[in-house]
């Protein structure tokens, strides 16, 4: 993998200073983290947080330490259930390693953790989802992974009734914005109270604050729900809205 870039948590320091791991076991870790496949549903044939390589092959890049030394550093890696290989006995080469807790994504953003831990074997992976999921994530993640339930068809049409319902509330027949912001949309939906304008702004703020973008057009139907629920505060309340 040569492009894109991969999330590396600070958290690692701790780690390093406590004596966990060394810096060379680290460099080692972020080596594997770039040769591995991160996307899920890319025509690469390697399954993400899977990437090929031996003890040899990463001591071809590290010239001032020794070959053993590299492979007591992926024993250490693989004692702590920071990665998990799968070695043929008796052949040389590379050998499929599984990056645990790798961070990795699907085509629409949604982001996925490795879980090394009920991974059995390295072609199917088990991927545990990391906050909300939306959109159709792809087959393969949830049929070898195992680790999405099946939704029943009522509980899907539930999904589908409050997202039309969130979107004909302010004035829209279809689904608008990227995923995300609709993951954001539909949940603050749910959550609503009396007023609608409340519900989109505080939409607007935690898209703010994750830099994820906001249609304009949620910004003109905001308006126009501040307009018709200022004269609906009026008319209960005879008074102006705070």
């Amino acid at each position: 993998m040569t492009q894109g870039f991969y999330k590396r948590r600070r958290g690692i320091l701790e780690h390093i200073e406590s004596g966990a791991i060394d810096l060379l076991e680290s460099g080692i870790h972020d080596y594997l983290l770039l040769k591995a496949n991160l996307l899920i549903g890319s025509s690469c044939s390697i399954p993400p947080g899977v990437c090929f390589t031996s003890a040899p092959a990463i001591h071809a890049h590290c010239r001032r330490v020794s070959e053993r030394t590299i492979q007591r550093c992926l024993e250490h890696l693989e004692a702590i259930g920071w990665i998990k290989t799968w070695k043929t006995p008796g052949k040389r080469g590379n050998y499929p390693v599984l990056v645990c807790r790798a961070s990795v994504h699907d085509l629409s953003g949604n982001e996925y953790r490795v879980n090394g831990a009920k991974t059995a074997n390295w072609r199917h992976p088990v991927y545990d989802p990391v906050g909300e999921v939306s959109g159709n994530c792809p087959e393969f993640v949830g049929s070898l992974s195992g680790n999405r339930e099946k939704r029943t068809k009522e509980e899907r049409a539930e999904e589908e009734r409050i997202s039309a319902a969130a979107y004909l509330a302010i004035g829209f027949e279809k689904p608008f914005g990227q995923p995300k912001f609709q993951n954001i949309w539909i949940r603050k939906f749910k959550e609503r109270g009396e007023w609608l304008t409340a519900t989109m702004e505080e939409t607007i703020q935690e898209c703010q604050q994750k830099n994820i973008g906001i249609p304009p057009q949620f910004y003109d139907s905001k308006r126009d729900v501040e307009t018709r629920e200022n004269a609906e505060f009026y008319k209960k309340y005879r008074r102006a809205p705070l």
